[in-house]
């Protein structure tokens, strides 16, 4: 307050408007001044304080025998204002007194609620990218915050909760970050000289939220250790606020859309080498990508393939795939008995196990293309013997790893094992040896866990992990097993039961836009994340720099130049069912429906490709991006139906428990598959009606001839 002026009484009390007198505080007048001058775009608070005292001045000189009021006080501030040239801040204040007014008068008027401040616009959404959640911003929560994190007094804490808040209605933005907030609390605090809870704040510059998240995670992100967590919240701010649009950041927190891999911003999401590619490319190390001087053992082989897929696992999101693992493995271990088949299945799972997403694809007859070709040796040179040569070992091979998978003792869980694809040519199917071989897959798959089988119906092999698969069709890449491989930069997934619930019940074209809507969201986090990664692999010290740079004359092992990209979709089945009151099995108009909303997505790919952006569609069913979508659905629409409610149907598939036999499901299933880059027809049977094994390959028969299915799951169902 203002040490006053000799010979002049000083300001000690305010007549309250109802009458009462109470303490003059000139620290009032100066936030008043300060929170005008904030709303203009001013930042000095010394100066506000310095208005305040001349205030206080005139004050003293004009009352000096009774005490002035508040209107009296609010008269002086905007003189003061006018007079010292400061006339942006006095109309702001002069507004702000005539809002106040409107509300005092409002508030006479129940049913007229008066804003809190004049500079709230609406509601604003905070965007917590560490704890991955969105929620409005409430100045009351932030006071809580305030008195409880930085131990401030109520009354103080009230005073930076209101400052602050007005900033951020100042800013006129929908969305806020948790980030900007704590900037403008920081700055709040070096303006009022709070030292102490500022010092509390940024002591050791750490984030106390995301500390505090990884030690005590109550999200979807519990699992791993302390120190992940903390990186992971981390790395998700980041890529929330740096690397993706806001209106596509905003998406992904409210549960439109799910944008893969925050925890790895500078990782693709995933990738397929075959051993070849891995032997001649080489893998990443400290010091650059290095060769095997020598694998031509079986031993050596299964140790280096180990140490290559966990050397790139951190660098891929959902999982590193061994293509063609038998087939181009079967040279180097040939002449082996089926039990020392069994014994290098179990040391290749061995070194593999504890990859997240590992996975090793069998090929039960090499692809035509490929049969013909010559063995490259231990050294990378090509020798004189074709691939198909060995198909007897290679099937002798896929056989022991799928029994040595199921029964190998000393393996540990085998959740902890890389999964096992089969890849089926017309001939496996056919052929009495590989026949057989499916066959015991389906037993295993019936008896322990499920199987995925891909069938290939070309020469052009499908590429990949059971996420994403590409067909290759650079004949280049086909024939040279070196340049076998396959990469899917970024991936985001659109909630299409968010989409007709966002149009509400029975609006089938309103649900149609809201799919393209999240669709153009979807596809534009697609192209950030691909110009991050670009990025990434730019330059001598970028993360991705040592698989993305050629070496020698090998072609590099994350060649981001052929990489293709997934738009994701999950969830149609009870999207139809909202927007068409009927679900995909129960007629053919619902079915028409959801392939009209994938051909909206499929042709906003072609958008993107004709743009040079390689962008295809995929059926989505993981089952952690299912259950978040659920959460969030739930969220944002309380009275969602009891029937709406948990998981979806995954990707494009009809519900479980749907009142269609097998043959059906699977013949509506191909066809919403058609327009699908990827989709995994699930074929799940229950205890009750267990069929042998040779019925369900007769099954795959009927699927390679009738249908245009990729990719077949089959195992067990859940009990419920």
């Amino acid at each position: 307050m203002s040490a006053g002026v000799p010979g002049m009484k000083p300001v000690r009390h305010v007549r309250k408007r109802d009458g009462r007198l109470v303490e003059f505080d000139e620290s009032r007048i100066a936030d008043a001044i300060y929170k005008a001058a904030l709303s203009v775009g001013g930042e000095d608070r010394f100066l506000a304080e310095e208005l305040a005292s001349v205030v206080t001045l005139f004050l003293e000189k004009q009352f000096p025998r009774r005490p002035p009021s508040i209107e009296d006080i609010q008269d002086m501030v905007e003189k003061v204002l006018m007079e010292t040239g400061h006339v942006a801040t006095a109309k702001a204040y002069i507004l702000y007194r005539e809002e106040r007014a409107r509300q005092r008068e409002a508030a006479r008027r129940p049913a007229a609620p008066a804003q809190r401040s004049l500079f709230e616009r609406g509601p604003i959404g905070v965007i917590d990218a560490v704890r991955e959640r969105a929620f409005p911003f409430d100045r009351e929560t932030l006071r809580r915050e305030l008195e409880r994190a930085e131990r401030l007094p109520e009354e103080e804490a009230e005073r930076v909760a209101e400052a602050v808040a007005d900033r951020v209605y100042a800013l006129g933005r929908r969305t806020i970050t948790t980030g900007l907030i704590d900037r403008l609390i920081d700055a709040e605090l070096v303006n009022r000289g709070l030292v102490g809870a500022l010092e509390r704040r940024v002591r050791g510059s750490v984030d106390r939220r995301a500390v505090e998240s990884s030690l005590f995670p109550k999200g979807p992100h519990r699992h791993g250790p302390p120190e992940e967590r903390l990186a992971g919240g981390i790395l998700r701010q980041f890529a929330l606020e740096e690397i993706y649009p806001e209106e596509v950041a905003a998406a992904h927190l409210a549960g439109r859309i799910h944008l893969d891999g925050l925890e790895k911003p500078a990782a693709v999401l995933a990738a397929a080498f075959s051993p070849d590619a891995l032997r001649i490319g080489g893998i990443p190390g400290r010091t650059g990508r290095f060769r095997p001087e020598a694998v031509g053992t079986p031993r050596r082989l299964a140790g280096w393939l180990g140490r290559a897929v966990r050397a790139l696992a951190p660098h891929v999101v959902s999982g590193v795939a061994l293509c063609r693992w038998n087939i181009l493995a079967a040279p180097v271990l040939s002449g082996l008995s089926y039990d020392e088949l069994r014994e290098e299945a179990w040391h290749l799972l061995t070194e593999l196990a504890e990859v997240r997403g590992g996975e090793i694809e069998l090929a039960l007859s090499p692809p035509p293309i490929l049969a013909a070709r010559m063995v490259r040796e231990a050294d990378g040179t090509v020798g004189e013997k074709t691939y198909a040569r060995f198909t007897g070992t290679s099937l002798q091979l896929a056989r022991a790893l799928l029994e040595v998978r199921g029964t190998g003792p000393g393996l540990g869980p085998r959740s902890s094992l890389p999964r096992l694809t089969l890849a089926l040519g017309p001939e496996a199917l056919e052929e009495a040896a590989a026949a057989a071989v499916v066959e015991r897959a389906l037993t295993e798959a019936l008896d322990r866990e499920p199987v995925l089988l891909v069938l290939d119906r070309e020469a052009l092999p499908l590429v990949g992990t059971a996420a994403v698969r590409i067909r290759l069709e650079d004949a280049a890449r086909l024939t040279d097993t070196a340049r076998l491989a396959a990469v899917v930069g970024a991936r985001a997934v659109v909630n299409l039961r968010r989409a007709a619930l966002r149009a509400g019940p029975g609006n089938r074209g309103g649900f149609l836009e809201e799919v393209a809507a999240a669709g153009e969201l979807a596809l534009r986090g697609i192209e950030a994340r691909r110009a991050f990664l670009v990025r990434a692999a730019a330059g001598p010290d970028g993360p991705l720099a040592p698989l993305a740079r050629r070496r020698g004359g090998s072609p590099p092992l994350l060649d981001l130049a052929r990489a293709t990209h997934s738009l994701g979709v999950t969830g149609l089945n009870e999207a139809v069912e909202i927007a068409g009151g009927e679900e995909l099995h129960e007629s053919d108009r619902a079915l028409k429906l959801g392939l009209q909303a994938l051909g909206v997505l499929t042709g906003a790919c072609e958008a993107c490709r004709a743009r040079g952006i390689p962008v295809d569609a995929d059926a989505v069913e993981e089952a952690s991006i299912e259950r978040r979508f659920a959460r969030l659905d739930e969220e944002a629409h309380p009275g969602l139906a009891e029937g709406r409610r948990g998981r979806g149907s995954p990707g494009v598939a009809l519900r479980e428990g749907a009142p269609v036999d097998l043959a059906v499901r699977l013949e509506m299933e191909g066809r919403l598959a058609l327009p699908l880059r990827t989709t995994t027809v699930r074929c799940l049977v229950g205890e009750e009606e267990r069929p042998a094994a040779g019925s369900l390959l007769a099954l795959l028969r009927k699927m390679w001839t009738n249908t245009r299915i990729r990719q077949v799951l089959v195992g067990r169902r859940e009990r419920r």
